[in-house]
């Protein structure tokens, strides 16, 4: 019985295919993975980027090629005197995912447009096959702002009912265009039969070639298959529609979308999944389906996505080799339309570059038609019955003394630099303002930021509105950003940050300056912090404490200092408190007076005197250790001695008034008691801080 086998071609040594994978859809890159065994040595060098065709030749004879380019070749070990590699192909249509372009394509048709890209991406003119039923219109302006090259192409394609597929001819890649179903190539079984799993039609199984399984409950989407690749996702932020110039969608634009809209979901109303072993089941064929038993699938159908897998274990048994693919396909009498591509953010204003056919790119070979207008200048309706109202005071300056609101007039000149928008985001709803000034500035926003829209002088002073949908922000900045100005309205946390990190900074207020927080205000200086004021400078806090610290010396200076508290007031030392009093040293106090020594004593010395006078209403007394002298408010002093009292004066000692001496045992002075004083807390808290 024979087998399925796979060959493969294009490499400087003869392979054998163990694993093949082929993911692919229509309008999309299909994406292949394989891997190989060879008894020679394969130099990458020698075969990244070539051409490479598999052949598979399955058990009815029959042959299939699949052309592509190889993309990656890696080594992966070697068993048994046989290397082993692993093998990426891609279409070479993918190129164009990793180019973008802002242009403008003047008198060119759509085809000529496509035609472009895909020479761009590197296919030649024979490989570009054109199968339409239509002729596809001439427009005198196509804008491809600021977009990736393959999103501009399936764009184009979607607005005229186009879609492509691959396929191979004479070993070589060949990307088809067409704009119907019916064009679409039969695969060269034609019929395929559908044999049921559960026992129906079992009769020649071994060799049969067709289905075995399907499925009509099948939800198929074109966008964000495993096979669609994009280095620009599409983003659905809000704030898309509020960046661009003022909403204007007319009737005719709002129908023709939901044409596009209806046509592009009936492609997915009628999907039928099947699993079999066709090789050349790939999209963009069709094939009759067969089934006697169940007579509603039979039918002709249009595949639209495939995936293959061949299995051939190793090359020292190659009969164990099995192919089977699962295949997505649509009625082929049902019109297939490619999904709404979604617009991309785009900047509001931003930078085309002309380009034409009629003289190429050469800005010298400016004709003009027999009417005397410039071929590239594009053309306006010139019979207006009716002179339309500008929407907005801005369009009616730039429209003045038209006959109708189209905005400035000037000629379109071949690789020209030109300043264009978007109408509602919409790439096909352009307007043009004017030539770009500096066509040797580099570009400030592309299709990376598109969120942005910077303006920029010589000297890198830069203004940026970011409307990012989660990060929106406003930044000013200058010296490369070493000085800027930043507003940012981060959902998670929004901030406003100014910044000079060369040179000062000054804040100068004419009047009040206040800086208002509703939690906490810090400020922080490596070398050293001064607050000056000519008139009052003043602390307050409602609820908490107000604390100063210091890791060396706090000094308070001033021509006259007051410290006042409404309840008490602690000064603490960890060792000495020095006190220097030029003139005066005032205690008062409405209570007592109390010093406390636990562990000495006082010592008050005085060149020029010291005065103690009790002027309230209480005693005024001195305690040690038992003994007291005592001022009472009648004018008696007490002195009791709990020991040895001693009166002695060097010249005399004089006691002027009658003297009563008694000779009874001394009474203990009645010593008032110690006032607690409680002990002051560690700073905790610093508000302001000397670094």
């Amino acid at each position: 019985m024979a087998q399925t086998r796979m060959q493969i071609y294009g490499l400087s040594h003869q392979a054998f295919v163990t694993n093949f994978e082929l993911t692919s859809c229509i309008s999309e890159f299909f994406l292949l993975n394989a891997k190989i065994e060879s008894k020679l040595k394969i130099d990458n060098d020698l075969v990244l980027g070539n051409t490479v065709t598999f052949e598979t030749m399955h058990k009815d004879g029959k042959s299939t090629f699949f052309t592509a380019t190889l993309s990656d070749f890696s080594a992966q070990h070697v068993h048994s005197q046989l290397y082993q590699y692993q093998l990426t192909l891609k279409p070479k249509l993918s190129r164009l995912v990793d180019s973008h372009h802002s242009r403008i394509f003047v008198n060119s048709d759509v085809r000529s447009v496509i035609q472009q890209l895909l020479i761009q991406a590197g296919y030649q003119a024979d490989q570009i096959d054109w199968r339409l039923s239509h002729p596809l219109p001439f427009e005198k302006i196509r804008v491809q702002p600021l977009e990736q090259d393959h999103q501009f192409l399936l764009r184009t394609l979607q607005q005229y009912g186009l879609f492509y597929w691959f396929e191979c001819t004479g070993l070589n890649e060949k990307v088809v265009i067409s704009d119907s179903n019916l064009n679409s190539p039969y695969v060269s079984r034609t019929q395929l039969r559908l044999r049921s799993s559960d026992g129906i039609e079992r009769n020649n199984t071994s060799q049969h070639v067709g289905f075995f399984e399907f499925n009509r409950e099948v939800a198929w989407h074109l966008e964000g298959s495993q096979v669609h690749q994009s280095t620009s996702p599409p983003s659905t932020g809000t704030s898309v529609t509020k960046n661009y110039f003022e909403p204007n969608l007319n009737a005719q634009s709002t129908v023709q979308l939901s044409t596009d809209f209806e046509l592009s979901a009936r492609a997915k109303n009628d999907v039928l999944r099947l699993t079999g072993n066709v090789p050349d089941a790939l999209p963009g064929y069709s094939f009759s389906l067969v089934c006697n038993a169940i007579g509603q699938v039979s039918g002709d159908y249009l595949c639209i996505e495939a995936k293959h897998i061949f299995s051939a274990g190793s090359s020292e048994e190659p009969d164990s080799a099995r192919h089977h693919c699962t295949i997505t396909c649509i009625p082929r009498s049902n019109p297939f339309k490619l999904p709404i591509q979604p617009n991309l953010p785009k900047p509001m204003v931003f930078r085309a570059h002309v380009v034409t056919e009629q003289a190429g790119n050469d800005p010298t070979q400016v004709a003009l038609d027999s009417n005397g207008h410039y071929n590239y200048k594009p053309q306006y309706a010139e019979d207006i019955s009716v002179v339309p109202r500008a929407i907005k005071a801005l369009t009616r300056y730039a429209c003045s003394g038209q006959a109708q609101a189209t905005g400035w007039h000037f000629p379109l000149l071949p690789s020209s630099q030109v300043l264009i928008g978007c109408i509602n985001n919409d790439p096909d709803n352009t307007f043009i303002m004017g030539f770009a000034p500096d066509q040797q500035q580099t570009s400030l926003v592309t299709s990376q930021n598109a969120e942005h829209n910077i303006m920029q002088t010589r000297t890198d002073n830069q203004l940026l509105f970011d409307d990012n949908e989660r990060t929106p922000k406003v930044l000013l900045k200058t010296l490369n950003g070493e000085q800027h100005i930043e507003l940012n309205s981060d959902r998670s946390a929004p901030f406003i940050q100014i910044a000079a990190q060369q040179g000062a900074m000054t804040l100068i207020s004419a009047d009040d300056f206040t800086i208002q927080s509703s939690h906490r205000i810090k400020m922080q200086a490596s070398a050293s912090a001064q607050l000056k004021s000519k008139k009052a400078v003043a602390m307050r806090t409602d609820r908490s404490t107000i604390e100063t610290h210091s890791n060396s010396t706090q000094n308070l200076t001033g021509s006259k200092i007051e410290a006042s508290a409404n309840t008490h007031s602690s000064i603490k030392s960890g060792k000495h408190i020095n006190c220097v009093i030029g003139q005066d040293c005032n205690l008062e106090s409405v209570g007592g007076i109390v010093l406390c020594a636990p562990n000495g004593s006082q010592v008050i010395h005085g060149d020029d005197g010291i005065t103690i006078r009790g002027l309230g209403m209480g005693t005024l007394g001195l305690y040690s250790q038992g003994a007291s002298i005592t001022l009472d408010t009648s004018g008696n002093i007490d002195i009791i001695a709990s020991k040895l009292l001693t009166l002695k004066g060097k010249a005399a000692t004089i006691l002027d008034g009658p003297v009563e001496y008694d000779f009874e045992s001394p009474q203990s002075p009645s010593e008032s008691e110690e006032p607690s004083i409680s002990d002051v807390e560690d700073n905790s808290r610093v508000s302001i801080r000397d670094i």
